[in-house]
């Protein structure tokens, strides 16, 4: 009695398989493609606008402060202004502005009466006479 002969698999027959695999997982992506999840609650009630999360910087400033651990904790802000102003009782001082949004008043700086958040101009005042250009004093106007 003659033995019955397998045939070798046709590699035709595995490329066939292979796409059928890759098509079903494709359609079963497509069928539960669910959309990213939402941003949480706390983002999306956030009554400050974006650039308060860099104006943070602010409330760490101090009088005395060298301008560099200023630029360090304003983490790169670019400022709306410099000048290099006139010597103001004979020592020069380089002072910077920047526009920011304000949530309370700058812990350092005399508050503008009635203070309500919002944007203000924060000018930085630094003594550029001496060593590490101390700040010597801050100040925060309402825009507007």
């Amino acid at each position: 009695m003659p033995t019955p002969s397998r045939r070798p698999l046709n590699p035709a027959w595995l490329l066939v398989g292979a796409a059928a695999g890759f098509a079903g997982w494709v359609a079963h992506d497509a069928i539960h493609w669910a959309p990213p999840p939402a941003e949480p609650a706390e983002a999306a009630a956030d009554p400050f606008p974006p650039e308060f999360r860099r104006a943070r910087g602010f409330l760490r400033l101090y009088p005395g402060m060298p301008r560099p651990a200023v630029e360090r904790a304003l983490r790169g802000m670019r400022p709306a202004a410099e000048e290099l102003a006139d010597p103001a009782d004979g020592d020069p001082v380089f002072r910077t502005r920047y526009e920011v949004f304000l949530p309370r008043p700058l812990p350092h700086a005399p508050p503008p009466r009635p203070f309500a958040p919002g944007r203000h101009v924060v000018t930085l005042t630094f003594d550029a006479a001496r060593p590490g250009q101390p700040l010597i004093g801050l100040s925060a106007d309402p825009l507007g």
